[in-house]
């Protein structure tokens, strides 16, 4: 995981350790080793003012490091099976954390230990991943049943279920920004946009699907078929980056994500 101002990097590994790297240096240099994980640690993310990294792993722990003096903040222990990925929200107050229990748990940070605010339960296999929309107000997970589930953050409720086992919000580019202005223009609250746009890409197999990010569960806007299986996705703007299982990576332009901005 990068660091939001990209200077540090953060690796988790099977050594049951997270090192940070300093990327200003040429070449990078280690700047430390955090330690404390009892087993393998499956992902590593920074908070997004880069202050506090979280670590997910196989020891059913998610631990909260400073990443400034590289010390240990806390560990949250809930989950009854390996904790696969973890989230922060845009606002850096809500932690999210997904695993092999099937379960997505809400974190609160305000509070000193962080407290369990719920569990999100209604998948049925592996929680691979769990993203916060840019506006913080839904989280999308991930799992091998086969389903992206969204979730509203603030009641904790289901608010339906997409074809895919990975997921990634449409994050809105200048230029894209630009067409929303313009359709927005004369609507009440036109002209004040967030990152945030109105789409959600998902992936299963080798096939890739865009929905609106209101959807309950409708049949996706569009889709496309990839040469490969899929292994990761990004949307960003009008473009979705596609990752291949066999390393290659597809550029897709969906001229559709520009519309309905307004």
């Amino acid at each position: 995981a990068f660091s939001p101002d990209g200077k540090t990097l953060a690796s988790a590994g099977r050594d049951w350790t997270v090192k940070l790297w300093d990327l200003t240096c040429e070449p990078p240099l280690e700047k430390g080793t955090l330690r404390g994980h009892e087993d393998f640690v499956r992902s590593a993310t920074f908070s997004h003012d880069g202050l506090t990294l979280a670590s997910a792993s196989d020891d059913m722990a998610v631990k909260l490091w400073n990443v400034e003096t590289m010390e240990e903040k806390g560990t949250l222990k809930a989950h009854t099976g390996s904790v696969l990925a973890v989230a922060f929200s845009p606002d850096g107050k809500t932690l999210a954390s997904a695993g092999r229990d099937w379960t997505v748990k809400l974190w609160d940070l305000t509070c000193e230990p962080p407290l369990e605010k719920g569990t999100l339960r209604g998948h049925e296999d592996f929680v691979r991943s769990a993203t916060f929309s840019h506006d913080g107000l839904t989280l999308a997970s991930a799992s091998d049943d086969m389903a992206v589930k969204l979730w509203n953050v603030e009641t904790m409720e289901e608010k339906g279920s997409l074809t895919g086992t990975i997921a990634s919000w449409q994050r809105l580019d200048a230029p894209t920004k630009e067409v929303a202005a313009l359709a927005q223009k004369g609507k009440p609250g036109g002209g004040n946009m967030t990152q945030t746009g109105p789409y959600i890409v998902t992936a299963n197999s080798d096939m890739v699907y865009v929905y609106e990010a209101t959807s309950g569960g409708e049949e996706p806007l569009a889709c496309f078929r990839s040469p490969v299986s899929v292994g990761a996705v990004s949307c960003r703007g009008t473009s979705v980056v596609v990752g291949c299982s066999d390393g290659q990576v597809l550029l897709l332009e969906a001229p559709l994500l520009a519309l309905n901005l307004g």
